[in-house]
């Protein structure tokens, strides 16, 4: 399997998947859990509690009969979380994206300030590997 994956790894690259799925990029927050994620994480725990021997598959079943029999009242602490949990992704995408428009703005300073550096054709000279080979065996 190993040999297979590094192989695999080798001519694909490692992280490949889904080319039309749309990846989150790095830094940026996590999305928002809805209320039936919160309660899935505390019932989930009760049911494998009670019984240690239960699947995923089952112990998934319990906990979504449970949901759908739960009351109301209980149901709104679920949806209340949820709800603290959605306007906590908001206020951090709101900083994250001010910190990406800041991010992109001293790119585009550094390129214009950068653009005497490249050649005429407009590419930048790349060093040559003889360099960065006997630099880096000293």
């Amino acid at each position: 399997f190993f040999r297979e994956w590094s192989k695999y790894v080798e001519k694909y690259g490692k992280g490949v998947g889904n080319p039309k799925r749309k990846r989150k990029q790095e830094g940026a927050p996590k999305n928002p859990l809805n209320a039936y994620t919160f309660f899935n994480k505390v019932e989930r725990a009760r049911v494998l509690r009670e019984n240690a021997a239960m699947t995923f598959r089952e112990a998934a079943v319990v906990v979504a009969k449970r949901w759908k029999t739960l009351d109301s009242q209980t149901r709104q602490i679920y949806v209340a979380q949820a709800l603290a949990d959605k306007q906590r992704y908001e206020r951090d995408m709101v900083v994250w994206r001010a910190a990406q428009a800041d991010k992109s703005a001293t790119a585009d300073a550094a390129e214009v300030d950068g653009a005497d550096a490249k050649t005429p054709r407009g590419r930048r000279e790349r060093p040559s590997s003889s360099t960065s080979l006997s630099s880096s065996s000293s």
